[in-house]
C-alpha cells in the first residue's frame, strides 16, 4: 500500500476540514477565517494552492497547477455588500489533479496554524516534546513537517498561551512593586548582573505568616526545570498544614542547579524565619527534607545547622535503584529491592525495619551496605531523631518527578 494511501486510511482529519470551503454563498466572519478554511481544506483534500488576491477585502485562489496543467480548482471571495462579512463569489471545487502524495497541503501547514492545533495539548501537557508535535501531526492529520518548523510552532503556541517569556522577565521590576503593595511584609529579591537577571526569590507575607502560624515545623527542599527558551530552575520551600495540604512558603528562579544558588535561596529562607522581629520558634524542631544533590547539603548545613536533615526518599529510592541496575539485577529485582527500600523508610518499629532489611540482604548483601551507606538516621523513621509526622517524602517532590 502506497504511504498516502496509510496516511487517508489512517490520519484522523476532522470532517469539519473536508467541509471548511464548500459552496458559493457561504460566509465568514473576516478574510482570516477564509485563509484560515483555506488551510483546513488543502490539508484535508491534499492539494496545493496559491493566491492571486491575498486582501483584506478579496481572496484570489487557484490550484498551484491550473497554469501548467488545466486544472480548474479556484475560489473567490469577497464582503458582502456594505458588511465586513466575508462570502463565496465563485467556487470551482472540480479538483482533476488528484492526490499529489503525503505532503500535498503541508506548505500550508505554517507555525501558526500548528501552534493553533497544540494550544489545547499544551495546556495539559506542558513537557511536550517537538518531537511528539512531529509524530502526532503526521499520525493525526497526515502533515509531514521538519523539526525546525515544529519547535518554533510550538514556541508560538507557548508565547500565545503564556505571553512572552523576554517581556515576562522584564516586567518583573513591576511585580515586584506590585507585591509589595498589595501583600506588604512580601519579601522579593531579584538578583541582576550589570542589568542582566540572574536569580529571583519571592515570599508572599502571606506565606511567610501562614507558615509560622499554621503548618507544622517540615520544609521540603526541591527543584525542577522551567519549560521555557531559557531552561531556567524553579525551586520552592514547601510546607504541611494541619489538613495534609501543600504550604509552599518561598519560591526561586535561578539559572543552574549548583551550591551557590542553593546557599542563596536557602540564606533567603533563613532570613523570612530568623532575622524578624519574632524569630520562628516551632514547637519542634525544623526538620528539612531534600535530595542530597547538587550541593544542596552544603547549603542547608551552612544555614539550617540546628535543623534536623533528612533524605527525600523518592531520590533516595531512584538512587539506590539505578545503582542495583548498575550491580547488574534485572528490572524485576530492581524493583522488588527498591520496595523493600521505601517500605522499610516507612516503618517506626526497629524489628520492622529489621526485617525489611533481612529480606533486602538476602537478595543481595551489597544492597543492604548500599542502604547502610545512606544513613538510615537522616530518612529512615525507626532510626530518625526528630518528627516529621510520617513525611520522608512531599508531592511536591512526586509532582517535580513525575
Amino acid at each position: 500500500m502506497l504511504l498516502e494511501d496509510v496516511l487517508n486510511h489512517q490520519t484522523k482529519i476532522p470532517t469539519e476540514w473536508h467541509t471548511s470551503i464548500c459552496e458559493v454563498g457561504q460566509k465568514f466572519d473576516s478574510a482570516a477565517e477564509v485563509r484560515l478554511a483555506l488551510q483546513y481544506y488543502s490539508i484535508a483534500k491534499r492539494f496545493k494552492y496559491d493566491f492571486y488576491h491575498n486582501e483584506q477585502r478579496r481572496i484570489r485562489v487557484y490550484c498551484r497547477f491550473m497554469h501548467t496543467h488545466g486544472w480548474p480548482w479556484m475560489l473567490f471571495a469577497s464582503p458582502l455588500r456594505n458588511s465586513s462579512i466575508m462570502s463565496i463569489k465563485n467556487f470551482e471545487s472540480t479538483h482533476t489533479c488528484g492526490q499529489h502524495g503525503a505532503n500535498a497541503g503541508n506548505s500550508r501547514a505554517s507555525r501558526k496554524f500548528i501552534a493553533s492545533q497544540i494550544q489545547a495539548i499544551l495546556k495539559v501537557r506542558s513537557d511536550l516534546r517537538a518531537v511528539d508535535i512531529k509524530n502526532d501531526m503526521l499520525s493525526n492529520f497526515g502533515i509531514k513537517i521538519n523539526y525546525s518548523k515544529v519547535w518554533w510552532s510550538k514556541e508560538t503556541a507557548q508565547q500565545d498561551l503564556f505571553g512572552d517569556d523576554d517581556e515576562a522577565y522584564n516586567s518583573l521590576r513591576w511585580y515586584e512593586s506590585m507585591v509589595h503593595a498589595t501583600n506588604p511584609g512580601s519579601r522579593v529579591v531579584i538578583d541582576a548582573d550589570d542589568g542582566r537577571f540572574r536569580r529571583l526569590f519571592i515570599s508572599y507575607n502571606a506565606c511567610i505568616e501562614g507558615f509560622i502560624a499554621g503548618c507544622r515545623p517540615l520544609l521540603f527542599l526541591d527543584g525542577t526545570f522551567i519549560k521555557d527558551h531559557y531552561r531556567d530552575i524553579l525551586r520552592s520551600a514547601t510546607g504541611y498544614d494541619g489538613n495534609q495540604g501543600i504550604f509552599t512558603l518561598a519560591y526561586c528562579v535561578c539559572d543552574q542547579e549548583n551550591e551557590v544558588n542553593w546557599k542563596w535561596f536557602l540564606q533567603g529562607l533563613w532570613r523570612l524565619l530568623y532575622d524578624r522581629e519574632n524569630p520562628y520558634q516551632p514547637p519542634h524542631q525544623l526538620v528539612m527534607i531534600f535530595d542530597t544533590d547538587k550541593g544542596i547539603r552544603a547549603a542547608v548545613e551552612e544555614f539550617f545547622p540546628d535543623a534536623f536533615h533528612s533524605r527525600c526518599v523518592l531520590h533516595l529510592v531512584e538512587n539506590f535503584k539505578k545503582k542495583m541496575k548498575d550491580f547488574g539485577h534485572k528490572a524485576n529485582v530492581v524493583t522488588t529491592l527498591g520496595e523493600l527500600l521505601q517500605s522499610a523508610a516507612y516503618k517506626f518499629i526497629i524489628s520492622e525495619w529489621d526485617n525489611n532489611m533481612k529480606e533486602l540482604a538476602a537478595i543481595d548483601h551489597r544492597a543492604y551496605v548500599t542502604v547502610m551507606e545512606y544513613s538510615p538516621e537522616r530518612w529512615a523513621n525507626a532510626h530518625f531523631p526528630g518528627i516529621r509526622y510520617g513525611h520522608v517524602t512531599s508531592n511536591v517532590a512526586k509532582f517535580f518527578n513525575s
